[in-house]
């Protein structure tokens, strides 16, 4: 599976639900997409279901179009929007932090501020969802401004402009007024900034959980024959409970031994039928 590239797997699990396959596609650009995700929201466990969701949405995808346009921008474009959507409904906190991150006195900001981390990381939140993901996929993970624009579903030159805004937007943050050399220092201390990262157990959860919706919307008659199996079971049930008459032992029922031999290949549900058959004799003979 290693050796596949992205579009081989991809047509495994669309031509034949091959779910190693999906699961090997969702491995490789998982991690990029739970980042993503946490630095937009700035919260775990949101980030948790909105690549939940962007794996279904996947692994629902009739067509070859992630493949084309590159699966990782596909799924970052995904969580990217819904990310979006998720802060919309939080804009009022958003705009307190902005406020307070813009108001805050020069004075009070210490000299070595770019060299923290948790200073960027307070300034990072205060920013839009967009311009997040721009310098987390610029700067953490290295893409490449075509990449980028893909997964905004924006032109590439549109996807430089915006970030050098970004970029220059959180360095006036740290400390207005310094010179080229501080927005590189803004960049460098942006790339060691720590990955989030989700578990092996919790990202298994999370394909698995896609995999199997996934599989029910797309094949809902495979859920058939359990569920008539069940249906047919409960059926047989009643019909003993019928028969057998209180206080009259039912040893005039059927016994298995009085089936004839079936064949091999006779299916389960022939045996029922055929149980269920002798049982509405003998209660009719009565």
């Amino acid at each position: 599976m290693n050796a596949l590239d992205d579009g081989t797997l991809l047509d495994r699990w669309r031509e034949s639900r091959d779910g190693d396959a999906f699961a090997e596609l969702a491995r490789r650009h998982t991690p990029v997409v739970f980042d993503v995700s946490c630095r937009v929201l700035g919260e775990r466990g949101l980030a948790e279901d909105i690549l939940q969701e962007a794996l279904l949405d996947l692994a629902l995808e009739p067509t070859r179009k992630p493949a084309e346009v590159g699966v990782a921008a596909w799924l970052v474009r995904f969580a990217v929007n819904r990310a979006r959507n998720r802060r919309a409904a939080e804009r009022r906190r958003t705009r307190r932090q902005t406020m307070a991150a813009s108001e805050r006195p020069e004075e009070f900001m210490p000299e070595d501020a770019l060299e923290r981390k948790d200073e960027l990381e307070r300034v990072l939140g205060g920013c839009g969802a967009e311009e997040r993901a721009l310098l987390t996929l610029r700067f953490l993970h290295g893409w490449e401004y075509a990449q980028i624009a893909s997964a905004l579903s924006i032109h590439e030159g549109a996807a430089r402009v915006r970030l050098h805004r970004a970029l220059e937007e959180v360095r006036s943050r740290l400390h207005a007024g310094r010179g080229e050399t501080d927005a590189t220092r803004v960049e460098r201390v942006l790339g060691a900034l720590p990955l989030a990262s989700l578990s092996r157990e919790s990202l298994d959860a999370s394909i698995r959980a896609a995999v199997e919706k996934a599989r029910l919307r797309l094949d809902p008659a495979s859920s058939r024959p359990v569920r008539g199996a069940v249906i047919l079971a409960g059926v047989v049930l009643l019909c003993l409970a019928a028969v057998a008459v209180p206080g009259q032992p039912p040893s005039d029922l059927p016994a298995p031994r009085s089936v004839p031999h079936l064949r091999a290949q006779e299916s389960a549900s022939a045996v029922l039928a055929s149980h269920l058959s002798k049982i509405s004799c003998t209660h009719s003979s009565r």
